[in-house]
Formats: structure tokens, sequence, C-alpha cells
């Protein structure tokens, strides 16, 4: 029984949210009566000019004084009382003595507002809100500003009641209302999440009164953040970090072919091996681990998500815990210690080696996480010009969130080209979004013209992904792994809530040149490459051995690898030939007519081909090396 008191800390987790007892709930009506409270608490604080200068009333303590009065009288008579009481906080609404606003200029008007008609409603609120919407103009608000990049928003005077380390009910509803609104008026992708945000209030609205303590709180809010599937949002709080644990085991984990597998582990360590798959931890299946956490652990898809797990799971309290393996040999169980922090960790874990290198066969590596934005042109220099110039640079984007488009696509793209549109939340106008600005690659006057490759994966995110969108009309480049995080963009903004905490989301908007979304979706590869339990064990990296490949010159049949795939107006054909005398590359329906012939150098090089005026369907490359023919499929959008 002893060894249960030293489960790894997200087992603890696992437990009390499994079996806590719930508080009161609150009847559906009484739900929706809270719902309708944040909402119009929401749209008052935003957009009535007396609560812009924040030298008003306490609107946070007007909502909850609502609250602990619906709660405490569950009729209509008394909710309809407490939103006449708490409109009594608000100064008179002037009239405007400019005009309406003119949307004509804002990319995005997404304020839905037609709850503000609702019959649930008392009619004289209902008046008083649309005499508000009508009287409204763009306004500077103290509680929401632009931070210093000029991009992102800061809620700097929300206030996080710090000592509330377990806020009563009615400020765990203030930090559910906090966020919810938040989002609503400025996150700028609640069209694409899977619950609609709506609904997701009115579930929220139960557990967040259903938390008994501390610990299930800072969950609850962590599962709030989960809902806005935001692949680059964080949730900084030492209560949150306790749950999860400030100590490390002696390894790191990845999820490879649906098992946790270890993938490096500290030099002290001699039992433990890359390749070894967890079993258990303290006697817990690791998949029954898994599964606890991801029922708050946030990212904008599944493989997203898992990598946040991987972190959590190596993570708890300072001590001994038991782990369960599985390799060639059998399965073994060892005692091991949490005793390391963050930094020790890293420390502890084997070195990487330089983070720029010329690797053996002539090609250069930059690995990004490490990389200084400042370094850029002085590594570019180093690697790339000389005696020797290398036959293609690797880019490595894992665990890369930093954006270095400036950096490196002004010296790959030989002239300004739009490879995003981005827009951003306009704090003096809630709901709506600047104007879309196309953000072109620059030319530094030096140039580049060799093969280029990105490694990118799950752990590809924000400023990376938009790393990689920049260098994409590069006509030499390949992307190698899989999809990245799903959340593009450079510019986090922050919101505290009670109890201390601060949560930080995505607030740029990315799309593509032609509109396509690339949220949740991420920057897809053109050639997909995972890594294997075999590899692992192995200690190889599948992903810059899969690039390294693709940079060598072949010595067999010739290799070509359309992307990507599927296409639009474009198609790259990467081709690695041999020796060989005639090289050709045929583009056939699925009947097998040829539509497209082209003959190519015999040297390794990326052809781009116009496609645009082919139907959208599936379609062959045909590629013939001396008489030795090789086919690929492909789809044209």
């Amino acid at each position: 029984m002893a060894r249960f008191l030293l489960f790894l800390c997200p087992m603890c987790l696992l437990l009390s949210t499994t079996f806590f007892p719930l508080m009161a709930q609150p009847s559906e009506q009484q739900t929706r009566r809270l719902f309708f409270l944040c909402k119009v608490w929401g749209y008052y604080k935003y957009f009535h000019p007396g609560l812009a200068v924040c030298q008003g009333p306490d609107w946070d303590f007007a909502l909850t004084e609502a609250i602990e009065s619906i709660r405490r009288v569950p009729s209509q008579q008394a909710f309809e009382l407490a939103l006449e009481r708490m409109q009594q906080y608000l100064p008179p609404l002037e009239q405007p003595s400019s005009p309406p606003p003119n949307l004509n200029n804002r990319l995005t008007y997404k304020l839905q507002l037609d709850w503000m008609e609702d019959e649930f409603l008392p009619r004289q609120l209902r008046t008083q809100l649309l005499q508000l919407r009508e009287a409204f103009r763009r306004q500077p608000h103290c509680n929401v500003e632009t931070g210093p990049d000029g991009r992102s928003l800061l809620f700097a005077r929300e206030a996080p009641f710090p000592a509330m380390v377990y806020p009563n009910e009615a400020y765990r509803l203030l930090a559910l209302f906090r966020f919810w609104n938040a989002v609503e008026y400025f996150y700028p992708y609640t069209h694409l999440l899977s619950t609609n945000w709506d609904e997701s209030l009115m579930q929220m609205i139960p557990a967040m009164i259903a938390a008994p303590d501390s610990r299930a709180y800072h969950i609850e809010v962590a599962r709030m953040l989960k809902r806005i599937q935001d692949g680059n949002a964080y949730l900084i709080s030492p209560e949150f970090n306790q749950l999860i644990g400030m100590y490390y085991a002696p390894f790191e984990l990845d999820f490879v072919e649906n098992q946790s597998v270890i993938c490096r582990v500290a030099g002290f360590e001699t039992q433990l091996k890359p390749g070894d798959v967890v079993l258990r931890i303290n006697g817990m299946p690791i998949q029954q681990l898994r599964d606890s956490l991801r029922s708050f652990a946030w990212g904008g898809h599944a493989a997203g998500t898992d990598e946040l797990i991987n972190d959590w799971l190596i993570r708890g309290p300072e001590g001994a815990f038991e782990i369960e393996v599985k390799n060639e040999s059998g399965t073994h169980t060892y005692q091991k210690r949490r005793e390391l922090d963050a930094f020790g960790f890293e420390k502890a874990l084997p070195d990487e080696g330089a983070y720029f290198k010329r690797l053996p066969g002539n090609f250069a590596y930059i690995d990004l996480k490490r990389l200084n934005p400042s370094r850029t042109n002085n590594v570019l220099s180093t690697l790339l010009r000389g005696k020797s110039t290398p036959t293609a640079l690797i880019l490595d984007l894992r665990h890369t969130s930093l954006n270095f488009f400036q950096e490196f696509a002004a010296q790959f793209v030989p002239q300004s080209t739009t490879f995003a549109l981005a827009a951003y939340p306009d704090p003096q106008f809630p709901g709506t979004l600047s104007l879309e600005l196309e953000q072109q690659t620059g030319f530094s006057g030096v140039l580049y013209d060799i093969a280029l490759f990105l490694i990118i994966d799950e752990s590809t995110r924000g400023g990376g992904e938009f790393t990689a969108m920049s260098l994409e009309p590069y006509e030499k480049l390949l992307k190698i792994g899989s999809p990245t995080a799903g959340s593009v963009g450079a510019h986090l903004s922050s919101l505290r809530l009670p109890g201390g905490i601060n949560v930080l989301f995505n607030t740029q908007l990315t799309r593509r040149p032609e509109g396509e979304e690339v949220h949740l979706t991420g920057i897809e590869p053109d050639l997909l490459v995972q890594p294997t339990i075999q590899s692992i064990t192995q200690g190889k990296d599948a992903l810059l051995d899969a690039a390294i490949a693709q940079a060598k010159p072949s010595t067999g049949r010739v290799s070509v690898v359309p992307f990507p795939n599927p296409c639009t107006g474009f198609l790259n054909v990467l081709v690695t030939p041999a020796t060989a005398s005639h090289i050709s590359v045929e583009i056939l329906d699925y009947t097998g007519r040829q539509l497209r012939s082209y003959e190519l150098q015999n040297d390794r090089a990326i052809f781009r081909l116009d496609l645009s005026d082919l139907q959208s369907g599936y379609y062959l490359v045909k590629s013939t090396e001396d008489g030795q023919v090789a086919v690929h499929k492909f789809h044209k959008q």
C-alpha cells in the first residue's frame, strides 16, 4: 500500500478528478441564467464607455454579487433582480457625437448578438442592450491594450487575486466568465472549434461550480483552455505546476506507434534505454494515465496534445517511483527517482552537439530551437559560403516556436512574395479584426540557391510554423516530417484569472494567401516521415535521416517525389537521379493517358510544374530512367 503514496503526480490528478464528490449542481434553468449573466456582463464590460476607463465601478464585484444572488434564490424573479442591481453600478450611457462605425474596413465582424433579443432576458434589459449596441463607438479600453509587439493583447488590469488559491464559487465563475468573454471577442478561431462556444459555456458552468478544491479548480481552468484548441497556449500558475510536478524522471517520452516510448535518457541512467516501451508507472497502466491527462491537456490536434502529455507524464513530486518497461529482452520493473528540476533535466540529457554544422555528404544543418535569431546571418554565412558550398541546407524546426521568417525567407525567396495573410483583433473594437495584412518575404541582398529541407512535426508551433510558411514559395523546398501544431502565429495574448493564474493564447489570425485555414490542421509535410520504435531503439533520427536521404544523389533508379500532395495550381517534383543518360517525367490521368511530358536535366533538382489548367482529381507522375519506370499518385484540388 505504501507505494501508492509515491504515485506520479498525474496519477493523483486521475484519482482526484475521478472520485471527488460533486457540490450542489445548478439546475438546467439556473445554468441558463448564469449563461446569460456571463453574456450581459461581458458585453457591458467591453462596450460600455463607462467601463472603458477603469475609474468607475468594480465590475468584477458587481458580477460576483449577481452570481451569489442568482445561486442563493433560484427563481426567475431573483435572476432579473440581480441583473437590475448589476446594471445600477453602471454610469449613465451618453449619446455618441460621432457617426456609427464603418465596418467596411473590418476584415471580420464576428459579433454574434442575437442573444440580446432572447425573451429569456427582461424586456427592459433587452432594450438597454440594443441602445448600447447602437451607441457604441470605437474607443480605447483600459482592460485590453495592444502589447509591446504591436500585435498581441494585454489584459493588464485584470485582477489575478493571487491569495485565492481556491476561489469561492462566485470567483470561480468570474474566472470562467472573464476567459469566455475574452475568447468571444478577441480569439479569431471560434468558428473552427469542435464545440460551439455558447455550448461550451453551458457545459463549463456546472463543471466550474462543482470543483471542490484548488486542484480541481486549476484542472477546470486547464479544461477551459483545452476547449479553444490552441496548440500554442500556456497555463502559468504555481499551483498548476505543483499539480503536474516540478521534478523530472531521468528520461524523455515520445508517443510512437500508439505507445509511450522512451526516446532519450539522462547521461547517468544505465538501465532504461531509448526504445523501451513504458507499460506502467507505480502500477498504473500508462494508457490509463494518458487518458486521464487527455481530459485537460490542450492542443490543436491529437498529436499536439500527446506531445504535452509526454512532458506531464515524466513530471511529479521529488522522490522515488516505479516504472515497468518492455523491450526486446522482455518486461522489466525498475525503481527510479525524480530529483531533477527543469534546468537540471535539460543538462542531464545527452549533448546534441553543435546547433549548426556540416554533415557528411556536403550538407549543412541548423537546429532552429537553439539558434538565436540575431546569429542567423553569421551562421548562414559560415555554412553556405566558402570554397565548398553545400548541396543542401537542412533546417530543423522541431521544438521551435520562435519566428525566423524575416531571417531566412529574405535569403532564399528571390523576390517579394506573399506567403500568408494575417490579421489581429482590435482592442478598441471588440469582435472585429484589422484588415488582413499580406505577409511577404523580403530580399536581404544575399540570396542562396541550394536545395532546402525543412524538418517539422507536432512540436513545431507558433512562430516556427510561420517560418515554415514563409519558405514555402521557395522552389527548391521540401518539408519532411508530420503536421505541425496547428497554431500558426508568433503573438500570444495574456489574461490573468483568479488564483494567480495567467493563460496565454494565440490571437493572430493566419491564413494562406488564397484564404485557406491552417489553424488546427497545421503545416502539412510534403513527405510524411515519423519515428518508429525500431528507429529510436537503434539511436536513429528518422526525420533527419530522411532529409539526408533525399539530399543525397541516388546510386540506383531515379527517385521522384511529387509535392505538395494534394496540390493546387503548381506541383513540385523532387528528382534524385542516378547517373542516367535520359530522365523523363510524365503526368498521366488514371486511365494512363499522357497529359504532360517533361525532359529533365541529369542532376539533382526540384522542378515546378504548372498544372493550374488541370481539373480537380487524382493523377499519376510517371518517371523513367533508362527504361526503368516509377509511378506516384497525387491529388489535384
